[in-house]
Order: C-alpha cells, then sequence, then structure tokens
C-alpha cells in the first residue's frame, strides 16, 4: 500500500466515522475515490514540475552568472552579488556544476559573506 493509499484511508476512516456516519465499504469506495483524485497531483521526488518560463528564466540566470564569473575571472563574485542576478542562485551554481560541467569554487570571506570563483581552466 502507498503512502498516498494510507493516507486515503484514513481520511476516509475518519470522515466516515466522525461526519458521515458511512459503512466499510463506502469508506473504501471513499478511499479510492480519493486515491485516483489526489494521485495526480502527488509530485515525483517532491519537486515540482518546472514550466517552459521557469526554464527559460533559470538558463537565463544561469547564463548572466557565468558570463559574471568568467568577467571577474579570480577576483571572483559575491553572493551578495549573485542573489541580485537570482534569489536561487544555488540551483544556478548546481546546474552550472552538475549539469554544463563548470568547475566552480567558494570562499568564505566574513559572516555570511561568500566568494565565488570559475576555475580558470573554464575562462
Amino acid at each position: 500500500m502507498t503512502l498516498l493509499e494510507t493516507k486515503a484511508e484514513q481520511v476516509s476512516r475518519m470522515i466516515g466515522r466522525k461526519f458521515l456516519n458511512l459503512t466499510v465499504p463506502a469508506r473504501t469506495e471513499l478511499a479510492a475515490l480519493l486515491v485516483r483524485e489526489f494521485e495526480p497531483m502527488v509530485i515525483e521526488q517532491g519537486r515540482l514540475p518546472l514550466s517552459d518560463g521557469d526554464r527559460t528564466q533559470n538558463a537565463e540566470q544561469a547564463k548572466k552568472i557565468l558570463a559574471i564569473l568568467k568577467e571577474r575571472r579570480s577576483a571572483g563574485v559575491t553572493n551578495v552579488e549573485l542573489v541580485k542576478i537570482a534569489q536561487r542562485f544555488g540551483g544556478r551554481i548546481h546546474e552550472l556544476r552538475h549539469e554544463q560541467g563548470y568547475k566552480i569554487t567558494w570562499k568564505r570571506e566574513e559572516g555570511r559573506i561568500y566568494r565565488y570563483f570559475l576555475d580558470p581552466t573554464d575562462w
């Protein structure tokens, strides 16, 4: 039994007993209905699917981050600057590293300030 099926059974039992006084077969039918209705909403691995607009925006942000990293070379770019390009710049850094193969490192400067660097082989 999946987690969704288990939860649907629990909810149907609770509704059936507490509010509607349903019989066992009716509760079973209600549980099946809940599974049918909610199963399409269960998102694989807990991630929302990205729209084409989101994908385009993410790609544009990653491109801007890569451009500024290349431009700054050994000076690097702080997280304060990167957050102005993308609030979730960490996701874009991850994509650049793991999907596009760029070598990006970081160094903590002080407090919550970090500086990101693109490997010289990628300049």
